[in-house]
């Protein structure tokens, strides 16, 4: 249960993060998840990181430096900064990048579990 609150408080702050500093492409981003998977690019990085990737690399015409960067730069660095874990970052992009959604999550959810009430304070 912890972890689960703990993975909305990240949610509510990506999504703060992004509207505030990027919301250009918050919903550029919005409008390519929804009409293809029928969901927010948030509710989508949730569900299947893998899935976010991949739409963000289409979109860059399978560029694949252009599309680490921004999927870095839009949800992985906020994650990094909350956590103080850039290790943390580099495996997550791996498992965005090879499709392993559930390591994606479990990952996420293990180390947002071990801040505990530390990162909800911080995440809000």
């Amino acid at each position: 249960m912890g972890g689960l609150q703990n993975l909305e408080s990240l949610i509510l702050h990506l999504r703060d993060y992004i509207s505030k500093n990027v919301p250009g492409i918050a919903q550029l981003l919005n409008m390519l998840c929804t009409s293809k998977y029928r969901v927010s690019c948030l509710d989508l990085f949730r569900s299947s990181p893998s899935k976010l990737y991949y739409l963000i690399l289409e979109y860059y015409r399978s560029d694949y430096p252009t599309a680490d960067y921004v999927f870095t730069l839009l949800f992985l660095n906020p994650i990094a900064r909350l956590t103080g874990s850039f290790e943390l970052l580099r495996a997550l992009l791996d498992y965005a990048k090879t499709g392993r959604d559930r390591d994606f999550v479990e990952l996420l959810l293990k180390y947002i579990s071990k801040k505990g009430s530390k990162f909800r304070i911080a995440a809000l």
